[in-house]
């Protein structure tokens, strides 16, 4: 997924998201992860791994904002999700969640997309940008071929001051790039995209 500090500075909070001015009530299951769905719909089968143990359990969730609730899979590096339930044996339903920053234990309020828990969490969303990082390593030229056309890619590691590090995709890189040394520091632009599993991150120029 990538993280790191971006320019925005402020979520657009929604005017109804999990747990905001409503009484929970169920039966709270601390420090799960969203492992994966299947819907019907609104519908959904939500996999669950429960801490401390392998196994995954499968309850339903019809509630609301449920495509950030789906997305959580991604992000259990970042954050700490708590649960509440009702039902029992096959017909467990979650009916409410909470979100927690796992770097700063902060309880995570007021977001009800994808987008702006990656802005609670500092990290980069759709757009482009220019920042600096460290190059760490420097892979093997591929090939691809899209719109008709073949192309060639290499894909480049950089760490943040923070220590996160990314993996960027440059399409048809020039032959100045092979003077890049690792462990030097570069200024990259680079594009985010919405890929079909992950956010993407594509270079447009490395000085």
């Amino acid at each position: 997924t990538g993280g790191t500090e971006n320019n925005n500075t402020e979520v657009n909070k929604p005017a109804e998201t999990p747990n905001d001015n409503e009484e929970v009530k169920g039966n709270l299951i601390e420090d799960v992860i969203i492992s994966g769905h299947m819907c019907y719909g609104t519908d959904c089968t939500i996999s669950v791994k429960l801490k401390d143990t392998e196994d995954y359990v499968s309850y339903g969730y019809s509630g609301q904002n449920l495509e950030l609730l789906k997305s959580l899979n991604d992000y259990e590096d970042y954050i700490k999700v708590n649960i509440y339930t009702t039902g029992e044996g096959e017909n467990i339903t979650i009916v409410n969640y909470e979100l927690f920053n796992k770097s700063t234990n902060a309880k995570i309020e007021g977001i009800a997309t994808e987008a702006e828990l990656r802005t609670v969490l500092g990290m980069y969303n759709v757009g482009t940008y220019t920042a600096e990082f460290t190059l760490v390593d420097i892979g093997m030229i591929g090939a691809g071929f899209n719109d008709d056309k073949n192309y060639t890619y290499r894909d480049y590691g950089f760490v943040d001051e923070k220590g996160i590090e990314y993996e960027m995709r440059y399409i048809n890189p020039g032959s100045n790039l092979d003077a890049l040394v690792e462990g030097n520091k570069y200024t990259v632009t680079f594009e985010v995209t919405e890929g079909t599993f992950k956010y993407e991150f594509t270079i447009k120029e490395i000085k």
